[in-house]
């Protein structure tokens, strides 16, 4: 598995300047079904926490049927923050790759 990587806060529709979501589980659910969207690839997703600053952190596991390679899965760790009125956005996402082998200087080769 690598580690961590910083893509940065999302656009529209997942982004603060996107849709207005009522819920943290009402976002996750409709990212992991944009993600089930696109061909080879099956996805589960769910709330993991809520942290010290109280934003919520979900994730998404994306698993390639078939394996693309070497690399079998990708994560998301999503950051998830109420903008003080009831709506809830994506202020950070973050992604690993799981491999079936042994990394190569942290990447699946």
């Amino acid at each position: 598995m690598t580690e961590w990587y910083d893509e940065g806060e999302p656009t529209k529709p997942f982004g603060p300047d996107g849709i207005q979501w009522s819920s943290p589980d009402e976002l996750i659910r409709a990212m992991t079904a944009a993600l089930a969207t696109t061909s080879d690839i099956q996805t589960t997703g769910g709330l993991v926490e809520r942290n010290i600053s109280g934003t919520f952190v979900g994730s998404v596991r994306m698993r390639l049927d078939p394996p693309d390679g070497n690399l079998i899965a990708g994560d998301l760790r999503i950051d998830m923050r109420n903008d003080g009125g009831g709506s809830w956005y994506v202020v950070d996402v973050r992604t690993r790759n799981n491999c079936a082998i042994e990394l190569v200087d942290g990447e699946c080769p």
